[in-house]
């Protein structure tokens, strides 16, 4: 169950990557918490702390339980990861990330080159799978906390959403799709479809392939969009993340 949380969060979270359209400023370093519910029960937090040195960005974010939820089932998912700031965006390099789950664990590593993973070690190795995808073939996908970081990125009100963007993270590949922005009282509401491209069991390709979410932001002082809340349907209740203020 805490590995469909993670794409849950993931999904909900990662779906504000299109609102940027570039990514944020060489001194734009975040530092930011959100709380994640699961049918109105608190679930989870998620911490993500970014630094951006010139052109080169590294960042570190954390998902655990939490609340009632934490009191009873323990887990975790830390990741990090590192690239260079450019034109067209954030350029991910590396990305490495530990998951427990009770008992079990694992490490995850991905070494891009040329804008594709092409080097993902995982300890325990994942078993090979009828449908798992070559990381060499994903050429201009970004990996997770890359993909959220940027979705953090503030930015011009008028420049969010009506965008896509494609995640990899060493085992599955998938989409966010932005739609058309529009109004919800002082906030910025989006239409998102989280979509599920390859990696996945073909089950669950067939079952439920796409997600609906909204993301909603909202315009600061600074003139600039901030991702404050996304939610949608999951097979466990209403998710919902929310920015701790």
């Amino acid at each position: 169950m805490w590995r469909k949380w993670q794409g849950l969060v993931g999904g909900l979270l990662v779906a504000g990557v299109s609102a940027s359209s570039g990514a944020a400023s060489e001194d734009g370093n975040v530092n930011t918490i959100y709380d994640f519910y699961l049918g109105g029960i608190k679930a989870g937090e998620l911490t993500i702390d970014a630094d951006f040195d010139g052109a080169i960005y590294r960042a570190e974010s954390v998902l655990r339980t939490a609340g009632v939820v934490g009191m009873v089932y323990k887990a975790s998912f830390e990741a990090e990861a590192e690239g260079r700031l450019t034109s067209g965006g954030l350029e991910p390099a590396r990305f490495a990330a530990d998951s427990r789950m009770r008992s079990k664990a694992q490490s995850v590593e991905m070494i891009y080159s040329n804008r594709a993973p092409g080097e993902v070690r995982a300890e325990p190795a994942f078993s090979p799978r009828p449908w798992q995808i070559d990381p060499a073939e994903q050429t201009g996908t970004l990996d997770p906390i890359t993909a959220a970081l940027t979705a953090l990125a503030p930015t011009q009100a008028a420049a969010v959403c009506n965008s896509s963007v494609e995640v990899f993270d060493g085992r599955r590949r998938y989409a966010i799709d932005l739609g058309k922005p529009t109004m919800d009282g002082d906030r910025i509401r989006c239409p998102a479809l989280y979509r599920r491209i390859a990696g996945f069991k073909p089950k669950m390709m067939k079952k439920r392939p796409k997600f609906p979410f909204h993301v909603w932001f909202e315009e600061r002082a600074d003139g600039k969009a901030h991702m404050v809340r996304a939610a949608g349907d999951s097979m466990f209740g209403i998710a919902v993340i929310l920015l701790r203020d």
